[in-house]
């Protein structure tokens, strides 16, 4: 029996020694050995919230191939779902092999050369032709061009089939006011030429109007007369004749735009009424 006061000193348990030292190694291993603390403004932070995690690297080029991936749909345009994708994540990577453009998209590689390949006939991609193979997209201003200019051809041959199919149209008469309103009866009328288009042509509509007068020059055969002065004719104009003349235009003898006025006063009358081309034919005829 021991008397009161005297407590003889006792070695632990064996297995708390053990499982303090195992406790210990785990914590090494773990990177971690700080409990969780406040942080300034008094919200509870996870012990070791202040450093990366194991594996940063990895998820660090996650974020980047996340971030990297455009949302922009193609499809609209001629393009598959999976193209527009690429194309997107192109945009972000910039240069890039086929192994790089999958990961990032998240694609099966094979899915993603596809419509790399795809990109690169359509014109949207170009590919090098260096080892590794890498692909470049198109800079968007290009591509835009490109789907415009596609797009303009196919409504062209859309508006001829529609024309060849439907039965002729009644004579129609509009009137316009304005100098961009008129700008864009000319430029419709003008870009739509098959034939030959001939008259006057007032100096203040020649710039707006320039691409249609181009395009036209393309098919139809020009005699174009200015109403005044104007810079980069181009070799359109056959020559120029008194500032104050009209603007008076005939269309494949099928259609006539007259104007006057200047500026905001710029009125303008367009037809497809035998009567009125008739009169612009003669008019013309008279004035040459």
């Amino acid at each position: 029996m021991r008397r009161s006061g005297r407590v003889d000193a006792q070695e632990p348990p064996r297995h708390a020694a053990v499982d303090q030292s195992g406790d210990h190694a785990l914590l090494a291993a773990g990177g971690s050995g700080q409990e969780s603390g406040a942080t300034p403004n008094g919200r509870d932070l996870p012990a070791r919230a202040d450093r990366a995690p194991h594996g940063v690297a990895d998820r660090s080029h996650l974020v980047v191939a996340f971030t990297t991936t455009k949302a922009i749909d193609l499809t609209p345009f001629g393009f598959t779902a999976t193209e527009s994708r690429v194309y997107g994540t192109l945009l972000g990577l910039g240069p890039a092999t086929g192994y790089q453009v999958a990961r990032t998209a998240r694609l099966a590689r094979a899915n993603a050369y596809a419509a790399l390949e795809g990109l690169v006939t359509r014109g949207a991609a170009i590919r090098s032709g260096s080892r590794p193979i890498r692909f470049r997209p198109l800079d968007p201003q290009g591509l835009l061009a490109q789907v415009a200019a596609r797009q303009g051809e196919a409504l062209d041959r859309l508006s001829r089939a529609l024309e060849s199919a439907a039965r002729p149209p009644e004579p129609e008469t509009h009137a316009v006011d304005g100098a961009r309103a008129v700008a864009n009866v000319v430029q419709q009328f003008v870009a739509r030429a098959e034939r030959e288009v001939r008259g006057v042509l007032a100096a203040e509509l020649w710039r707006p109007t320039l691409p249609a007068w181009r395009r036209a020059a393309s098919r139809a055969t020009l005699h174009l007369r200015l109403a005044g002065e104007a810079a980069d004719t181009a070799g359109l104009v056959t020559e120029t004749v008194a500032p104050e003349t009209p603007t008076l235009l005939l269309v494949d003898d099928s259609s006539a735009i007259t104007a006057t006025g200047s500026g905001d006063q710029l009125q303008a009358l367009w037809s497809s009424h035998p009567l009125i081309v008739e009169l612009a034919r003669r008019a013309l005829g008279e004035s040459r």
